[in-house]
């Protein structure tokens, strides 16, 4: 196509134009700029905007980034792509935010910070250089894009039971929680498949029928049924618990036995929790946490971005201010406008990968850049406490934090999927 255009133009000059025509005399130098550099499915982003659209995503950037030109240049133009599919999947389906959800949000964001929201503003242009506009404008993306994470993906998004006991067993082993513990165990029976249904279906309605004559009290029903064996396991750590029994007994009250046993090549294991650190309930693990995040837009974008966090990393070993680069570089606006600060957070409102590093850097101190589904983060934690949970509460965070994970994850792909189907020509 474009060899038959260069042929067509090469024929039109040189039957329409003499031979002093030719030469650079007649061109202007701003010829090309308006030219299409970039097709994006049916919109066309001309080389002048480009150039703007990739200039303002370098200004996101640390100065100080020692990326390949060529690299850092794929990079962002990349950024300006995913950037215009964003913008044409909102017009296609309608979605977007009113003055007064903007308006409510800044309002939201001001009292969690507290103050007024002239105040937050205020700071939002001494902190990061947006004017109240261009604020708004980000905000008011922030409410379309959750708008349409929840309409896209959230529908089909599920947090089970199993989800949350498997993350307080996670939470409970990362804390360490002592619990005393007891284990009634019934072998592995012998026979054919058929003979040990059988045995099996025999013991579990004994057992049922001893726990209910002893009030749940294994010594007692270790002494009615013979070929039952019970191990009193002493106080252990939750650490130090294999993580199906962890997750089996994180909820389980204390004096209460499993209704379902954890099945290993032993056998059938009918665990009780004699008492659990905290009169019952988990001990949850907070922390005060400052953190710098940069995105990452699929798995091509992983390296590129730890390249740029490791420079920021640099800065901040060479004592550059925490907050200031907070500020600066993390494209997370809700704490960015705060200089990175989080406030307080729980193990069970993060992923693991943060989680654990919340949990183990030492005070006062910042982390080695980690990787997390969200992207490349350095945190910084000033202080840490253990609080205790109502049951009911607690699971109700974790299920909410659960589904925005879950619904994170499903948003990411669904953008490499955008990006997959796309029509993308670069010219």
């Amino acid at each position: 196509m474009r060899q038959w255009i260069l042929v067509t133009l090469l024929l039109s000059t040189s039957m329409g134009a003499s031979a002093q025509q030719f030469g650079p005399a007649n061109t202007s130098p701003l010829q090309g700029i308006d030219e299409t550099a970039v097709v994006v499915n049916n919109e066309s982003i001309s080389r002048r905007q480009l150039a703007a659209e990739i200039a303002r995503e370098r200004r996101l950037l640390p100065a100080d980034i020692n990326v390949p030109a060529s690299a850092l240049e794929q990079q962002l133009t990349e950024r300006v792509v995913m950037a215009h599919l964003i913008q044409q999947l909102k017009e296609r389906l309608n979605v977007t935010a009113s003055e007064e959800e903007i308006s409510g949000a800044i309002a939201s964001v001001a009292q969690q910070n507290g103050v007024s929201p002239s105040e937050l503003l205020n700071r939002v242009r001494r902190d990061t250089g947006l004017d109240e506009q261009a604020y708004r404008a980000q905000i008011a993306g922030t409410i379309v894009e959750n708008k349409l994470k929840q309409g896209l993906v959230g529908r089909d998004i599920n947090v089970t039971p199993a989800d949350i006991d498997a993350q307080i067993a996670q939470i409970a082993r990362q804390s360490n929680i002592a619990i005393e513990l007891q284990d009634l165990l019934l072998p592995t029976p012998s026979g054919s498949a058929e003979e040990r249904g059988e045995i099996v279906r025999k013991q579990m309605h004994a057992l049922s029928q001893a726990l209910k004559d002893a009030d749940s009290d294994l010594q007692q029903v270790a002494a009615a049924m013979p070929e039952a064996r019970l191990v009193n396991l002493g106080t252990v750590s939750m650490a130090q618990i294999p993580p199906r029994f962890a997750q089996a007994i994180a909820t389980l009250p204390i004096g209460e036995v499993l209704s379902e046993p954890v099945v290993d090549q032993d056998g059938m294991h009918f665990l009780k929790v004699l008492t659990r650190q905290s009169d019952g309930n988990l001990l949850i693990p907070e922390a005060k946490v400052e953190h710098i995040l940069l995105r990452v837009n699929g798995e091509e974008d992983i390296a590129a971005q730890k390249v740029m966090i490791d420079e920021i990393y640099h800065l901040l070993q060479q004592g550059a201010d925490f907050s200031a680069l907070a500020s600066k570089y993390s494209q997370d606006p809700g704490s960015a406008v705060r200089q990175g600060d989080l406030g307080w957070m729980s193990a069970d409102q993060v992923v693991p990968a943060f989680a654990n590093a919340m949990l183990n850097v030492p005070l006062n101190t910042i982390s080695q850049p980690f990787l997390s589904p969200y992207g490349w983060h350095i945190v910084r934690v000033s202080d840490r406490r253990e609080v205790d949970r109502a049951d009911d509460v607690l699971r109700a965070r974790i299920r909410e934090s659960l589904f925005n994970k879950y619904l994170e994850d499903a948003w990411q792909q669904r953008l490499i999927q955008l990006r997959q189907q796309a029509y993308v020509e670069f010219r």
